[in-house]
């Protein structure tokens, strides 16, 4: 599944020996869900931007994605470089700029630590009639089995959530850049 990672993240490298970030957090993905279960990637693109432009942007980041705790800075009018020349008194928002940009995707491999599955309950199958709760919009209702210590078998089934990606937003197409 391919989805934009929100937000607006900027550094700078002005009080920096040389013109490299490292170690710079692009996306935080939770081990409570099982995307670090599998391989990801992300496609990072990285824009230079004029001393000007970093502080639009800087300033914008910090009004919209670090606001709510105790020390904080207030809110406070972001001005850009764009004007109402009909009406210099009217507000106008936003900044514009042309700027060099390159691109690299990154590819995660699956966690090391443990990571939560999605939560499925299951129902035991005894017969036909236990499938009877379900209702046609849950068809087809996925059913498996356990081995028993013993030997015997328990047929359970589940939702088609809990074994069909796509039922989650996923895909079964291989995306063009994916590399094995």
């Amino acid at each position: 599944m391919t989805k934009e990672v929100p937000g607006i993240f900027t550094a700078t490298t002005r009080d920096m020996e040389g013109d490299v970030l490292k170690n710079f957090k692009l996306n935080y993905v939770s081990t409570e869900s099982d995307r670090l279960k599998f391989r990801y990637s992300l496609l990072v693109r990285e824009y230079s931007l004029s001393p000007d432009a970093y502080e639009f942007w800087s300033g914008l980041e910090k009004q919209t994605q670090k606001t709510g705790g105790l020390y904080e800075s207030q809110p406070y009018m972001i001005t850009g470089n764009i004007k109402c020349v009909s009406n210099p008194d009217r507000i106008a928002l936003g900044f514009f700029s042309a700027s060099g940009v390159s691109q690299k995707r990154i590819f995660v491999d699956p966690s090391p630590y443990p990571v939560t599955d999605i939560v499925c309950s299951s129902d035991t199958i005894r017969g036909t009639g236990d499938l009877m709760p379900y209702p046609p919009s849950a068809y087809p209702v996925y059913m498996y089995y356990f081995i028993l210590p013993s030997g015997g078998l328990v047929r359970v089934a589940s939702n088609q959530r809990c074994f069909d990606c796509l039922k989650r937003g996923g895909t079964n197409v291989k995306p063009d850049f994916w590399k094995d």
